[in-house]
C-alpha cells in the first residue's frame, strides 16, 4: 500500500479557531481512503504564512519525509479552489 504524510496549514489565528484545520484533514484523508493510501503522518502549521518555507510543521515533514526508513509515497494538501 502507498503511504502518504499530510500537511495542513492556516495563515491567521482566526482560521485556528475555526473548523479550517478539521475540515482540511478531513478531505485528505477522505482523499487518501479513496485512492487506497495509508496516512502515515500528519503535519499542522497554525497560523504560519505561506510566503517562506521556513515553517515548523512544514520542516518537520520535509525531514520525515526524506529519511528513508519512513518510506513517504504521497504528501497530501488541501489546495482551495
Amino acid at each position: 500500500m502507498k503511504r502518504a504524510a499530510l500537511y495542513l496549514r492556516v495563515s491567521t489565528a482566526e482560521q485556528v479557531e475555526g473548523t479550517s484545520l478539521e475540515t482540511q484533514e478531513k478531505t485528505c484523508r477522505e482523499f487518501c481512503a479513496r485512492n487506497s493510501i495509508e496516512v502515515a503522518q500528519m503535519f499542522r502549521d497554525e497560523g504560519e504564512s505561506a510566503k517562506t518555507a521556513d515553517r515548523p510543521a512544514f520542516q518537520r515533514m520535509v525531514k520525515y519525509c526524506t529519511t528513508a526508513q519512513n518510506r513517504i509515497d504521497h504528501v497530501v494538501i488541501l489546495c482551495p479552489a
